[in-house]
């Protein structure tokens, strides 16, 4: 199984579609999904991403 580490900016670019690397995050994540590969991140990592959105009023649906 191949794993690809995902730091936040890698999620942030996906999940924020205003971000200006939105395009190219998402079609990174696509293409590492396309290849049947799996994120791997940190609850670090996860801890700073949730805190960006918060602080950005991300709007969870």
């Amino acid at each position: 199984m191949k794993q690809v580490l995902v730091d936040s900016g890698g999620w942030l670019s996906v999940m924020i579609r205003t971000d200006m690397y939105h395009h190219a995050g998402a079609a990174s994540y696509k293409a590492m999904l396309d290849q049947r590969a799996h994120p791997v991140t940190s609850d670090y990592v996860m801890d700073e991403v949730i805190t960006r959105l918060y602080q950005s009023g991300f709007q969870m649906a």
